[in-house]
């Protein structure tokens, strides 16, 4: 997976609560910085 860092752009859409610091999400958006978060209203 680290072999495809700036290939593509990656759109993280947390569910309920915008999901955590350590949910798996968070974790992704933080290893790829091509990463784009969505953030909504609960």
């Amino acid at each position: 997976m680290i072999a495809l860092k700036g290939n593509f752009d990656f759109l993280a859409v947390p569910g309920r609560g915008n999901s955590g610091p350590d949910h798996w999400i968070s974790h992704w958006c933080r290893e790829f910085p091509n990463s784009s978060r969505v953030l909504q209203s609960n």
